[in-house]
């Protein structure tokens, strides 16, 4: 969790280098800066969720706080974890993981949630809102029938949210031109607009 006392980006930050045995760094992965809303002061969860690059023998964690604008960088709850990867081929089901946003809290706007499971996020992570509210999608509106009591929303510019998903237990499948994909999803605007994109 990142963010800063007052409000202010301040460049809060966390580096993971992947270093080899001889402790040389041939890869690297940050977390943050935090993006919180001003004028309030407070942490958001940043998160980058990735494959261990080829021989890597340790990890070597560093945290930046920074002070500018008059204002303290503030971090907590910092960690690195690692899983083994899948060992069966996951074929013919949804491999993402909350697709529908059901998963971890929801905020009315504009407020903004903490965390959005699965999910790597790259600015603020206020990007999951229930449906209802005055001026808002609502459970009439035009949308999936199973839909739940969340969305994915992005009323900050920039709102990114990404995840990767390991398939490497269906290699051979693949490299054989044994498989086919379907992206799908259901994406619109509050206002009419369309702005929302799954790539």
């Amino acid at each position: 969790y990142m963010g800063s006392a007052g409000g202010i980006s301040v460049g809060t930050q966390m580096a993971v280098a992947f270093q080899n045995a001889n402790g040389q760094t041939f890869s690297t992965t940050t977390v943050g800066p935090a993006f919180p809303s001003f004028p309030y002061a407070g942490m958001f969860l940043q998160q980058q969720i990735g494959l261990v690059p080829m021989g890597t023998a340790q990890i070597t964690v560093s945290l930046t706080l920074q002070n500018g604008n008059y204002d303290t960088g503030i971090a907590d709850s910092l960690s690195v974890m690692l899983t083994q990867a899948g060992s069966s081929p996951a074929l013919g089901k949804n491999l993402m993981v909350n697709p529908g946003a059901e998963l971890g809290p929801s905020a009315a706007l504009p407020a903004d949630t903490l965390y959005v499971p699965g999910w790597s996020t790259t600015r603020i992570a206020g990007s999951v809102c229930p449906y209802g509210g005055a001026g808002f999608i609502s459970t009439q509106s035009p949308g999936p029938a199973d839909r739940g009591t969340n969305l994915f929303c992005g009323w900050d510019d920039g709102t990114d949210l990404y995840q990767d998903i390991d398939v490497s237990a269906a290699a051979s499948a693949i490299d054989a031109g044994q498989v086919t994909y379907a992206v799908s999803g259901w994406l619109g605007g509050s206002s009419g607009s369309t702005a929302a994109s799954l790539t």
